[in-house]
């Protein structure tokens, strides 16, 4: 995230970790990563991200995306309502897969993704800052 402050793409974060545990065993189980993230082109991004995490030896553990929703908009402004920018997720049981938004805020299409082309958040934060930049400049 450092260098994304570095690049002034992010002006300010407020996410966060959020660990669960099995059955208050002490053994972790799940970690979520949830916030919302504040881009200098003004788009903002909302992250919901959980993991599962199991154990695999003594100090080696897996973790693995059981579900992810990266959603950024352009917010309510005095001549305009909020606007979606894009959306990647795989909520509803479905694959994963992005949503991109017209000038109008209506969805103008829906691709699939598969665990090669789901993006990392660093680049979906790159991603939404330049669709803020094109749409504030047009």
């Amino acid at each position: 995230m450092e260098a994304l402050y570095d690049e002034a793409v992010v002006e300010r974060d407020d996410l966060r970790f959020t660990e669960f545990e099995h059955d208050g065993a002490g053994t972790l189980a799940q970690v979520g990563l949830i916030g919302t993230v504040f881009c200098c082109s003004g788009a903002l991004v909302k992250v919901t991200k959980w993991m599962g995490v199991r154990r695999l030896r003594r100090r080696e553990f897996e973790v693995r995306t059981d579900y992810y929703q990266y959603h950024a908009w352009l917010p309510k402004s005095r001549q305009k309502r909020q606007l979606p920018l894009l959306r990647y997720d795989h909520a509803h049981g479905s694959e994963p897969h992005r949503h991109e938004f017209d000038a109008n805020g209506n969805c103008s299409d829906v691709r699939q993704l598969t665990l090669d082309t789901i993006p990392r958040l660093d680049d979906v934060l790159r991603e939404a800052a330049e669709l803020c930049a094109e749409r504030s400049a047009s």
